[in-house]
């Protein structure tokens, strides 16, 4: 399995030393025409404007195109064909592109594009594409390969350019990077490279396979490692191409009309909302909503995208008449839009276009504003329902935690039941992040049952300590456990946590709400703040009610889980009693049991459900927890950006944000 690499740290420490004498093989030299010098050629190319903010490469591989799909590209990249042979339609532009093994093609940002294998070979390729910072981690349905560390922004518009090089056994490139715009990204095709800085003859090189790659900030010298060849590309930010602007020889200028803006608030309303009252009733903006705004007379046209307020703004029009179009597609909401100016409402048409708007006429000087209403379609089925997990910080035990704390982060949190509910890619149901809350089943529903909300994967700022979970809509179940059914099919539940001076003391306290007083936990070992302390699916009090360990995940030591063989009908504290079927079964060969996995809510079917690097059995050993304290459905446990499985390669602590 590929693991995601992250070289550039280690790369921009070393890279700061001189050059010793070997001649730039290629890099984007101050008075050279290209970027490829020597034996290396450019493979694609293109120009394109830098966002301001920060920026990161990303890399990622998809091993199948996705067929009759329109894509639109979210910054600018370029596809490079790896197996197989891969037809690219650029939809805006008219043209296509077939690509061979070796061969890649730009595609700039908003880039609309299908793509289509040619013939009956596997087809695999990469995806290499210059993001904001805050979207390295995203690889949608691809392989995420690599990530690169933020840099800032150059600014300008810029040539970009994918250089491949192919290395021969004994030979040496050097890249001459260091007066770069921006880190140079470079990804191993073939065979296996090793990286020294230039001018350190001493430096430990660092090798990357197939696959692999690093983000460089300075000089360095490429070699092939293993004895054998190697091929690699390099994706270079260039100079700036702004044209000069000429200088106007006119002796006046032709008075311009006053500009005119247009502001759009974008709010979603409930699901299947029949109501009117929508400024009442519809308050929760909408972030990343793309918009387009075409005039009928001059022929331009504008694109944005709502900010964490829901807002995206719309400035220096000219008088024309306006189509306004963008929101959610429409096959999965309906929308209400309604414009005005300083005076009052303004008359407003139905979009002619597929996706939903308005026609709207600015005049010269006009400030106007849109208010674009989001009513999402009931999508779930019979016997599903939502589920809402909002953290809370508070200062103390709260009264209303929305009005005496403050939000946090509940990334993390894993909810075990019918399903298995995470807010990674291992989630079983989808959920959609707001400014509060974590909230599934909004598309496709949560079924119907008992669940029960383990918070341990939560990174919490140090010094806080969870003191209770408020139950659901209705007060549907208490502490960590809830159900979700007809009469209760919303569950909504609060995180408090307080400073751990404000956890009370008090032995007679239960604090995790198990049915077991702190002071009891104490003696016989169990976690006070953790109502089900191994994890079996058995609450701590339940557990000593019915004879079993609440510190062992399978008291008897038969394979199954205690809350399996009491839920199967099997005796949890006879070994001889198991539940109906083979409870010894290991589909997918990780040590655990596919009993195990039921109950833990890993995929038996997959030996490393999080795509970590390290099995789950690796994650959790027979007792949960036990192992390597890292969670088996968590990529990063301790949410420092960099994966269990790379933190225990490199020796870090994968369940310590401050050891990376």
């Amino acid at each position: 399995m590929s693991r995601v690499v992250s070289l550039s740290v280690v790369l921009f420490v070393f890279m700061a030393r001189g050059l010793f004498g070997i001649s730039p093989a290629f890099g984007q030299i101050e008075d050279a025409l290209s970027p490829a010098q020597g034996h290396a050629s450019v493979i694609a190319q293109g120009v394109s404007v830098m966002d301001n903010g920060d920026l990161g490469w990303r890399v990622t591989r998809a091993s199948s195109p996705q067929v009759n799909t329109e894509l639109s590209q979210d910054a600018p990249g370029f596809l490079l064909a790896d197996q197989g042979a891969l037809l690219v339609e650029q939809i805006d532009a008219s043209s296509q592109s077939r690509l061979a093994p070796g061969e890649a093609t730009f595609l700039p940002s908003g880039a609309r594009h299908e793509e289509a294998a040619l013939g009956e070979a596997p087809v695999s390729f990469y995806r290499i594409d210059l993001v904001a910072a805050g979207e390295v981690n995203d690889a949608g349905a691809d392989e995420l390969l690599f990530v690169g560390q933020p840099f800032a922004s150059p600014g300008g518009s810029r040539d970009i350019d994918l250089v491949r090089d192919v290395i021969a056994s004994g030979e040496q490139i050097e890249l001459a990077l260091e007066e770069q715009a921006a880190p140079v990204l470079l990804l191993v095709t073939t065979g296996t490279v090793e990286l020294v800085p230039a001018g350190n003859d001493a430096a430990t090189p660092v090798a990357l396979a197939t696959g692999q790659g690093a983000a460089l900030s300075g000089d360095v010298v490429v070699s092939a490692a293993d004895g054998v060849g190697a091929t690699f590309v390099t994706a270079i930010v260039g100079s700036d191409v702004t044209a000069p602007i000429a200088p106007v020889v006119t002796p006046t200028a032709t008075p311009l009309p006053e500009p005119a803006s247009l502001l759009v608030q974008a709010y979603a309303c409930p699901v299947a909302y029949e109501g009117t009252e929508y400024g009442i009733d519809c308050a929760e903006p909408l972030a990343e909503i793309v918009f387009d705004l075409a005039a009928a007379t001059a022929g331009t046209s504008f694109q944005g995208t709502t900010g964490g307020d829901g807002t995206v703004t719309f400035a220096d029009l000219i008088p024309d008449t306006y189509s306004l179009s963008g929101g959610v597609p429409g096959e999965f909401a309906a929308q209400v839009v309604a414009c005005a100016n300083a005076a009052g409402p303004l008359p407003t048409e139905a979009s002619q276009t597929l996706a939903p708007g308005a026609v709207l006429t600015l005049a010269a000087g006009e400030t106007a504003s849109c208010l674009w209403y989001v009513i999402p379609e009931d999508l779930r089925g019979e016997n599903q329902g939502t589920v809402a997990v909002t953290l809370y910080l508070c200062p103390g035990t709260p009264a209303d935690p929305f009005a005496d704390c403050s939000l946090g982060d509940a990334t993390g949190v894993v909810i075990g039941g019918p399903v298995s509910l995470t807010t990674d890619a291992a989630s079983e149901v989808s959920a959609r992040v707001t400014d509060a809350a974590l909230i599934w089943g909004e598309e496709g529903g949560v079924p119907f049952g008992d669940y029960v909300l383990q918070p341990g994967g939560i990174f919490v700022p140090e010094g806080y300590e969870l003191s209770e979970i408020r139950g659901s809509s209705a007060g549907s179940g208490s502490g960590g456990a809830f159900s979700i059914d007809e009469a209760n099919p919303d569950a909504s539940l609060a995180l408090i946590y307080v400073p751990a001076s404000q956890q009370p003391a008090d032995p007679n306290v239960d604090t995790d709400r198990d049915g077991l007083t702190d002071g009891q936990e104490a003696e016989i070992g169990s976690d006070p703040a953790n109502p089900d302390t191994d994890e079996d699916g058995l609450f701590d009090g339940p557990e000593l009610a019915v004879g079993t360990d609440p510190t062992l995940f399978d008291s008897d030591g038969d394979g199954s889980g205690d809350n399996q063989e009491a839920t199967g009908g099997a005796d949890p504290n006879d070994p001889a009693s198991v539940p109906e079927g083979d409870s010894g079964l290991d589909t997918d060969g990780d040590l655990l049991t596919d009993a195990q996995e039921d109950v833990i809510g890993t995929n038996a079917a997959t030996p490393d459900s999080d795509g970590d690097g390290l099995t789950d059995f690796a994650e959790v050993g027979f007792e949960p927890g036990s192992a390597t304290g890292t969670h088996p459905l968590v990529f990063d446990t301790d949410g420092d950006g960099i994966g269990d499985g790379d933190e225990v390669t490199n020796g870090t602590d994968p369940t310590d944000p401050a050891d990376a």
